[in-house]
């Protein structure tokens, strides 16, 4: 990338001040005035980073959220459960020692479906997954706190892991993959969790089996191709911001580099 000159430009103020003048150069530039529209500007396009709006009107999320409820958790009879049309806990192939992305519980959102951060490193255990995922944890507080994720940041049938308190649901047959985030983000499904939590105080969990027997009318597949006709962009919509705030931050520790090393 090529910096701006007034970025590369040199500074009088004391080395000892570094700190304080790179934020005030970068929470002024053209990368902080793109971040800040993307978190905390316009409704629009706060929405479009992080699902998030001062205006409920203009929340994605919120709204893909009540057509799911609208369409698959009206009161009904329950015909089935959450194992006959899902794969919990699937088989997800990462030998020991295997070099690959980690996601740690620090990185679930409690809102939002994409994971923060991460790193690299050795494969040494941990639950897996992939992209059409959805993890949730299963350990309080965490669970209570809303942790949660839908994986579309990996390459095509690449591996990661991350914290073995995880329980991830994945689809069978033809369930849209959008389905299941937007269960686990239903005030019903984590009244259901919390519920079934035992262990001692502190560290309770649910387990897998338990979350698998979430008793739900079984979708129709008119139901499931209008719900992931509006859903699936939704989730695409917040993987593209992620995936442009984390450039963002890439780039100003470059600025920030480039004037450390002056």
């Amino acid at each position: 990338y090529e910096l701006h000159p007034i970025l590369l430009a040199k500074s009088s103020i004391a080395k000892q001040n570094l700190s304080h003048r790179a934020n005030v150069i970068c929470n002024g530039s053209p990368l902080n005035i793109l971040r800040e529209r993307l978190f905390s500007g316009s409704s629009s396009d706060k929405t479009l980073a992080t699902g998030e709006s001062n205006d409920g009107n203009d929340n994605l999320e919120a709204q893909t959220q009540a057509l799911f409820d609208e369409l698959f958790l009206r009161d009904g009879m329950p015909d089935c459960t959450l194992s006959e049309i899902a794969n919990v806990n699937p088989t997800r192939t990462l030998s020991k020692g295997c070099i690959a992305k980690c996601y740690d519980m620090s990185c679930l959102p409690t809102r939002g479906c994409v994971p923060e951060g991460g790193e690299i490193k050795a494969y040494n255990g941990g639950v897996r997954f992939q992209n059409g995922d959805t993890l949730i944890a299963r350990i309080t507080p965490c669970l209570e706190n809303g942790k949660a994720a839908y994986i579309n940041i990996l390459n095509d049938k690449e591996v990661a892991f991350g914290s073995t308190e995880y329980i991830v649901f994945s689809p069978v047959d033809t369930m849209p993959s959008s389905f299941y985030y937007f269960l686990i983000r239903s005030k019903k499904f984590r009244a259901f969790a919390l519920q079934y939590m035992n262990g001692s105080s502190g560290r309770q969990r649910v387990s897998g089996d338990e979350l698998a027997a979430f008793p739900l009318t079984k979708p129709s597949h008119e139901a499931l191709s209008r719900f992931d006709m509006v859903a699936k962009p939704v989730l695409e919509q917040f993987k593209v911001a992620s995936l442009e705030i984390n450039r963002l931050n890439a780039l100003q520790q470059l600025i920030i580099a480039s004037i450390s090393s002056r």
